[in-house]
């Protein structure tokens, strides 16, 4: 009886033994299915950032060809799938669909789409058989304006003072202003037409805060075109001042400039484009009718009591905007520096000034009364004390569109 109660006790045993295997099997089989499965989703993802890397560079590349062509019968279209098919994506492929989509104008969408097989989709009934990976870019090129539109742009960051300070009674500025730092606007009387920017708002004035990657000078020049060898020396009106001071006396005494009231000069030469390794000092300056002068120097320049200039170099070509002021102090490995002075306005009176005021390495300080430009200044630092404070940026309608391409999604 023991004997026969222990068999029939074992019975349920093995028909919990046969449930349990039929249950892990079952169970194998979808955790298969579900390896399977995750297995294929990771080669989609993988797949999906090629085809992302794809559609980013053919988006680009459409809008660039929009406002660039370089081949004459070439479309945005034909650009971006040129690039998909670079990329690994080539739209004539079976499984392959590249498609490009003008969204407005100067705006590009590209979405590429791969078919794939699943890797496991064939084995297991949970993983799918093909799977379809699609991305979608959209990037558009836009016109730049001349020296970016920039009627103030003051280039330098992580300075131990605010990269740009306007602080005036009257401030009048048609253009753009943009600090890669701090930046602080004051004055009784402030007229801005145009974009506010800078990268930190700690600077204590309205405007777009952007703490993005600082942004290089609208345009570089380099100081090495005016030294010896370089191709501005070719100017039939370049003068060289060697290692002298530019100065009032010195004007007057080389026949650029003739004494006027009193201590002041009257600049006389139609036109000069006037280097020195040194520095330039000039005070209570007036011209003769169409007289135009760009001052290039290698130390600072210093402009007192009532100054009219007009700049006589061009930056690029004839159809830009002339440069009327370049001082590369205080150059490198000294420079660039926020608190060296590089151009510097001081005393009272009025000063006029027409063309690019340029200096990459140094600070544009205006203490004076009065200041009015008509074009652009472009600085490391920009600090202004003034009375008055009117900055007009020109625009440059001749001369060659300059555009950029950015991915909008």
């Amino acid at each position: 009886m023991k004997t026969l109660r222990h068999i029939a006790s074992l019975q349920p045993v093995s028909q919990d033994r046969g449930a349990a295997a039929i249950l892990v099997g079952v169970s194998l089989l979808m955790l298969m299915g579900f390896a399977a499965l995750a297995i294929d989703a990771s080669s989609a993802y993988n797949g999906r950032r090629g085809t992302q890397n794809a559609a980013d560079n053919a988006a680009l590349a459409a809008a660039w060809q929009q406002c660039n062509p370089d081949t004459v019968g070439s479309t945005p279209t034909n650009a971006a799938k040129k690039t998909a098919k670079d990329n690994g994506y080539d739209d004539a492929h079976p499984d392959i669909v590249v498609t490009p989509t003008e969204l407005s104008t100067g705006v590009w969408e590209v979405v590429i789409s791969e078919r794939q097989s699943g890797i496991f989709g064939q084995a297991t009934p949970y993983a799918p058989d093909e799977m379809t990976v699609v991305s979608r870019a959209v990037a558009e090129c836009e016109e730049r304006d001349y020296l970016g539109g920039y009627a103030l742009f003051s280039g330098g960051f992580d300075c131990s003072i605010k990269e740009m300070g306007l602080n005036s009674s009257t401030i009048d500025v048609v253009g753009g202003i943009y600090s890669n730092e701090e930046l602080n606007i004051q004055g009784s009387s402030i007229s801005v037409v145009g974009d506010i920017e800078n990268r930190d708002p700690s600077g204590g004035s309205a405007g777009t805060f952007d703490k993005g990657p600082v942004k290089a000078f609208p345009v570089e020049l380099d100081i090495a075109d005016y030294r010896a060898g370089g191709p501005k020396r070719s100017d039939a009106n370049f003068i060289d001042a060697g290692t002298t001071n530019i100065t009032n006396s010195w004007m007057v005494t080389n026949g650029h400039a003739v004494s006027a009231a009193g201590v002041g000069i009257r600049m006389t030469r139609p036109a000069g484009l006037y280097y020195t390794q040194g520095s330039v000092n000039l005070k209570d300056v007036s011209r003769d009718a169409g007289v135009k002068a760009t001052f290039v120097s290698e130390g600072p320049m210093d402009f007192q009591q009532a100054i009219d200039m007009e700049g006589y170099d061009n930056v690029e070509s004839s159809a830009y905007s002339p440069l009327v002021l370049f001082s590369n102090h205080p150059a490198p490995p000294v420079g660039p520096s926020c608190t060296a002075t590089a151009i510097k306005f001081s005393t009272a009176g009025v000063k006029s000034m027409t063309g690019l005021i340029y200096a990459p390495n140094g600070a544009a300080e205006f203490s004076s009364a009065d200041v009015e430009i008509t074009g652009s200044v472009l600085a490391y630092a920009i600090k202004a004390s003034t009375a008055s404070l009117k900055v007009t940026w020109v625009d440059a309608p001749g001369a060659p569109s300059d555009f950029e391409v950015n991915l909008l999604e």
